[in-house]
């Protein structure tokens, strides 16, 4: 009996450190991964990067910001509002860059439908453009990924809450009174 409990607290004993090793050996291979790019350094400090998370961040076509998760079945970017999976010509990206940068949305003011609601208030378009200088900085090295990431990170809260308050606004308004 005694040897039969020393054979199964052994066998758990191993299983638990085994499994220890693996996480170590995971965790390892993420800090020993240099990040390229923003999108790159989201998923690896986010947790994205892990196998079976679901997740997978991309820079976006239309802003280039972190902000476009490929693996969601409904791909929108956080900042700028492009749909991923569009039949997107080089003419319909450049469109979207132009409202962008007058609207603060890819979508021109005629265009917007009861999912997207209004044009975007002052204070989220200020902080749409703020993710958009910060991916900026980064690409062009002016200042490093963390510190980008941490810029970014602050405003993807104000971004949903906005758009969430947009969208829900629309929908109050096509129910009626």
């Amino acid at each position: 009996m005694k040897i039969l409990i020393g054979i199964i607290l052994t066998l758990l004993l191993a299983g638990g450190l085994g499994w220890w090793l693996s996480r170590l050996r995971s965790r390892a291979r993420h800090l020993l991964t240099t990040p390229d790019t923003l999108a790159q350094y989201r998923n690896l400090h986010t947790g994205a990067a892990d196998p079976g998370s679901g997740i997978e961040w991309t820079d976006c076509p239309c802003c280039a910001s972190p902000t476009l998760d490929t693996r969601s079945a409904y791909p929108v970017c956080q900042v700028c509002d492009w749909e991923h999976g569009l039949s997107a010509s080089a003419g319909v990206l450049q469109q979207a860059r132009r409202n962008f940068q007058a609207y603060g949305t890819v979508d021109a003011p005629e265009e917007l439908d009861q999912w997207s609601g209004t044009l975007p208030g002052e204070s989220e378009i200020a902080a749409r453009r703020a993710v958009v200088a910060a991916s900026e900085e980064a690409r062009e090295g002016e200042i490093d990924l963390g510190t980008a990431w941490a810029m970014i990170s602050e405003y993807l809260p104000v971004l949903h809450a906005e758009r969430e308050s947009r969208i829900q606004g629309a929908q109050d308004q096509a129910r009626g009174p």
